[in-house]
């Protein structure tokens, strides 16, 4: 790459819809880039929801929540692009997104975990990494604390030999550490 910059969107706090969103269009507009030009610029993002919202993954069905206890306590449903579980979000929690131009492996998931726990401990936070289903899992005090998901891409762009490869890697900080029901 060329040009080093790395693309910090400012922070926001908006809908889950519309954060999401946003996500997916700079993932989208990144991908078009790699296409046209062989790559992008790295891109880090913090947002938070501006009420308590239940994300769900890209394969779930809405009748896997209690969709009528959401309307009927202000809690905004939406759905990610990426796969994973439902998560409910309160508004303190911090969403974080970054979209690199690298290939997926679990070195890279695992920089990027240890990058995390690295910013938390000097937050005062006390968090460990964990392995979980080949996956590595943020922890504190045994509760969930970070939840993470990625969308990979690659692209041809007609030369077998050399792909170009995309990420999307985002996930939830959950500000007061307690696991929701």
């Amino acid at each position: 790459m060329k040009d080093k910059t790395i693309r910090v969107v400012p922070y926001r706090r908006a809908k889950a819809a519309w954060n999401l969103a946003l996500e997916e269009a700079l993932y989208i507009k990144s991908l078009e880039k790699l296409k046209e030009e062989g790559t992008f610029n790295p891109i880090v993002r913090l947002y938070s929801f501006s009420s308590p919202s239940v994300i769900l993954g890209y394969r779930q069905r809405i009748s896997e929540i209690d969709y009528d206890y959401c309307l009927k306590n202000g809690v905004e449903v939406t759905m990610r692009k990426t796969g994973g579980g439902s998560v409910y979000l309160g508004k303190n929690d911090i969403q974080y997104s970054f979209i690199l131009p690298l290939r997926y492996t679990r070195d890279i998931l695992f920089s990027i975990n240890s990058q995390i726990v690295e910013g938390l401990v000097r937050a005062g936070y006390v968090p460990k990494i964990t392995e979980e289903n080949n996956h590595p899992v943020i922890r504190m005090h045994e509760k969930s604390f970070v939840f993470d998901a990625q969308k990979r891409n690659i692209i041809y762009n007609g030369d077998l030999e050399n792909p170009k490869f995309a990420i999307l890697h985002h996930g939830t900080i959950l500000i007061d550490n307690r696991d929701y029901d």
